[in-house]
Order: C-alpha cells, then sequence, then structure tokens
C-alpha cells in the first residue's frame, strides 16, 4: 500500500468515526445601537509581513491597520528584508509597525547582551522615524512559546526567561515611557498531553506582580479547529490570572490580552502533508477564523494578527511553504476576503450583541463615528462538518455536539436614530468557496428605530452586511 492510500484510508475512518446527527436552526442576533462598547482597537487588524511590496497592497486593500515583524533587525535581509525597507513600506501604505521580539528571545543572555541588541533595535527605529515621521512603531512582544514542550524555543528554566523578560521591559520603558510591552505568545493547548496547558502564563504574571516588572498585555497562541475552549476560554483563565496577581500597565492599567498567532492547524505545511491539509485552501479556514477572531474580539481582545502573511515562501529544501493567503498556483484563498470583510469593523465603535455562541455562528457590529451607518460581520463554522469533508486521523472534534448549525439568521438592531424620512441602503457580501466578497443582496428601505434582517446562511461562509443611512 502507497504512503497516499494508506494516508487516504486513515482520514476516511476517521471521517467516519466522528459524524454527528447535526441540529439546524436559525440564529438570532440582536444589536443595540446605543450602547457602545467603545472603538475597536486598531491592533486587532494586525497581519504578518516581511518586506515585499505586493504583500502590503494586498493588506492595504483588505484594510488592515498594522504589519508585525517576527523579525525586525535580521541577519537574512534577503529573506526578511531591511529595517529601511520596512519603514519605506508601512509609509507608503499608511500602515503602523508593531515588533515581535522573538528569534532573539531563544536562549537565555546576559544584561550587556540584551542592551547591546535592543540598543541596536532602537537605534534603527529611531532614525528611521525621523526619515519617515508619519510611521508609528512603538509595540513589542518578548518571546514565542518558551513554554512549548521539551524546551523547542527556549533554551533554559522558565526563571531565567521572566529575568529576560524583566530586563526587556524595563529598559525599553526607560527609553519610552510610552512603548507598549508584552508577554510571549504562549504555547497553543493543542501542543500539550492531554491539552493540559503549562504554568508558564502563571508564573510570569506573578513574577511580574511580585517584581513590579512592566507588563502592557500577555499573549497566546490557539491551533484547533475547535474555538471555545482553545481561544475564548485562554482569554478566560488569562482574567482569572490578572484578577489573581493585579499587575499593572502604565499604559493601559489593567493589562491588555493579545493573540498572535491562531488558525486551524499550526504552519508550516510542507510537502507531502500539504496535499492532506487542502482545507486550508478552502472557506472552512475563513469561516473559523474569522469566528475565533469574533469570539475572542467579544471577550476584549486588543491585538490579533493570524500567523500567516500574504505570500507563499519556500523553505531551506526548497519546498513549498503554505503560511499564506494565496495557494501555490497563484489564487487568493477565501480566508484573506474574510479578513477583508472583518477589517469593515476598523474604526467603528462595537455595538453590544447578544444571540452569539461564537462556536458554531457569531455576530459582531460597529457604528461610524457620525452614526450614519453600521457595519455587522458574522461567520456561520461547524467543526463537525469540516471533520466530515475533511477527516483527520490525528485528531478529533472537541466542539459541543450539542450546538446547532444555522441555515438561517435574524439581525435586529434596535434603538436606531433615524426616522421614516431617512432611506437606508442594506448591503449583503458573502464570502465562501464560490464568493470572493462578492456583493449578494442590495435594497434600499424606510428608516426606523428599529431594523430586522432575515437571511438565508449556509456552513461555511463569512458575511459582511452595510448598513448606510443615505
Amino acid at each position: 500500500m502507497t504512503f497516499a492510500v494508506a494516508v487516504a484510508a486513515i482520514f476516511l475512518i476517521a471521517g467516519l468515526i466522528f459524524l454527528k446527527i447535526s441540529k439546524s436552526g436559525e440564529a438570532q442576533i440582536t444589536f443595540d445601537f446605543s450602547q457602545e462598547k467603545g472603538e475597536y482597537s486598531r491592533y486587532l487588524f494586525t497581519t504578518d509581513l516581511e518586506a515585499e511590496d505586493s504583500g502590503y497592497k494586498l493588506a492595504k486593500d483588505a484594510n488592515f491597520q498594522a504589519v508585525s515583524f517576527i523579525q525586525f533587525n535580521t541577519d537574512k535581509p534577503e529573506i526578511f528584508g531591511t529595517p529601511e525597507q520596512k519603514f519605506a513600506l508601512l509609509a507608503k501604505y499608511g500602515m503602523e509597525g508593531v515588533i515581535y521580539w522573538e528569534m532573539e528571545a531563544e536562549k537565555p543572555l546576559s544584561e550587556p547582551e540584551m542592551k547591546t541588541k535592543i540598543d541596536a533595535m532602537l537605534e534603527k527605529i529611531n532614525t528611521l522615524e525621523k526619515k519617515y515621521p508619519a510611521v508609528k512603531m512603538n509595540i513589542f512582544l518578548f518571546g514565542n512559546e518558551p513554554d512549548f514542550p521539551n524546551e523547542r524555543h527556549w533554551e533554559g528554566d522558565s526563571e531565567k526567561f521572566f529575568e529576560n523578560y524583566a530586563y526587556f521591559s524595563r529598559y525599553l520603558k526607560s527609553k519610552n515611557e510610552n512603548y507598549v510591552v508584552g508577554t510571549p505568545g504562549f504555547a497553543p493547548d493543542t501542543v500539550f498531553p492531554n491539552f493540559v496547558l503549562s504554568d508558564w502564563p502563571e508564573k510570569l504574571v506573578k513574577y511580574a506582580y511580585q517584581n513590579n516588572v512592566p507588563l502592557d498585555f500577555l499573549s497566546f497562541h490557539s491551533y484547533s479547529k475547535e474555538i471555545k475552549i482553545s481561544a475564548l476560554d485562554r482569554i478566560d483563565k488569562f482574567n482569572e490570572l490578572l484578577d489573581k496577581y493585579p499587575v499593572k500597565s502604565q499604559i493601559f492599567g489593567r493589562p491588555k490580552i493579545a493573540n498572535n498567532e491562531y488558525d486551524l492547524i499550526a504552519h508550516p505545511l510542507v510537502e507531502p502533508v500539504y496535499r492532506y491539509r487542502q482545507e486550508m485552501d478552502t472557506a472552512w479556514r475563513a469561516a473559523h477564523n474569522i469566528l475565533t477572531q469574533l469570539g475572542m474580539m467579544k471577550k476584549g481582545l486588543w491585538l490579533a494578527s493570524e500567523w500567516s502573511g500574504p505570500i507563499s515562501m519556500v523553505d531551506g529544501k526548497g519546498n513549498d511553504i503554505d503560511l499564506a493567503w494565496i495557494t501555490k498556483d497563484g489564487k487568493v484563498k477565501p480566508v484573506y476576503f474574510a479578513h477583508q470583510a472583518l477589517n469593515n469593523l476598523a474604526g467603528t465603535t462595537e455595538l453590544a450583541e447578544s444571540g452569539s455562541n461564537f462556536q458554531t455562528f457569531g455576530a459582531m457590529a460597529g457604528k461610524s463615528q457620525d452614526e450614519k451607518s453600521v457595519n455587522i460581520v458574522f461567520a456561520n463554522y461547524d467543526e463537525y462538518g469540516l471533520y466530515k469533508q475533511y477527516p483527520d486521523p490525528f485528531m478529533k472534534p472537541r466542539q459541543s455536539n450539542q450546538l446547532p448549525v444555522y441555515k438561517n439568521y435574524t439581525i435586529k438592531i434596535k434603538n436606531l436614530p433615524w426616522t421614516a424620512s431617512d432611506t437606508i441602503r442594506i448591503e449583503t457580501y458573502l464570502v465562501d468557496d464560490a464568493h470572493q466578497m462578492e456583493l449578494v443582496d442590495s435594497k434600499t428601505e424606510k428608516g426606523s428605530a428599529e431594523l430586522t434582517i432575515d437571511r438565508k446562511t449556509s456552513t461555511p461562509e463569512v458575511q459582511l452586511i452595510k448598513i448606510t443611512k443615505e
């Protein structure tokens, strides 16, 4: 039996084992125009890029607000680009820069070594900010999954990591008190035996609290086809830690929470595995990732960046790595258009929401500053449906089998400031495997204090509804 046949057989068996009988229903979502939750953080609309113009253009076209760099100062400019190239592209496309200090935080460093590396970074930033005064770069994340099993991303014990983090944070704050400094993205639950998380996050928050270490945000990673346990419960756990150890942020008071890596499954995907992960090119990934982010936003997430820049890469052995919004044959994936839909919430004020479970269906809305428009984004997803179409022999569904799969939705917006003398336009845009953020419905009606929208929906898909007072 060939490798391909064997894997296909395993996937078929897995698919038969993990089926469920779906319960269908109607999602009933309510937004209150009069109850504001504050403007959405611009850092919810962040993407990973290096120095490549076409990637920045894609990001700008999708209304991303910020770009994160896994490497800023780099010894491989031919791959990652130079700091000046990155600043020039940020200036060209009007986006902000965020630095993930990851590669430099893979092993313990002495304070003189830390100082030398930080000074080199800051000297470059300060020089380039003078040349490109429109570019803002003052957010820093330290480390990458130091709690990964078998110390894959950190060559030392937790205490030494905390000492390095403390020096990094204090030194940056000594240079500019407005710098925003956060923890590493802690490892996702799916890499741990029996999904039991490490105690690193609690130990770090406790260390910062007891030693008065500046801490502006906590970050984590989530790679899972399930949403609640892997992402939403993680935010709840971080909030519990911040209650238990009330460390203070000089910027925010209470530290914020971030997720700087999330997706269906971890990257990179090299051949031959990629052939058996074709869901990454489909609307399943789009619906999962947007629903995950919507759920995290509902819980107050401050920064989000799905680890995937737009352009496919090649590893050191010449293998294609699927990190991207683009397939190997150059087709833009549904996940890109789904982010384009989501990013319509950038610059808007969040409205109070009820009715979403954020596991199979979730919606968030934002109103414009002039109160003449409302944008609504929702995602429809079902982990069991994904497994049915793309069986996985290595995992099984963790989503509750009691959740409905929605075929229709009713969205109600109450307490609108519009009257019968106003004309309201309602446009619906669809992202699925056949639609690339395409307008599928447009109509006008008279204004009123309450608006109801009823439509069919399918799994998986993402929709953007734009409501505008003309």
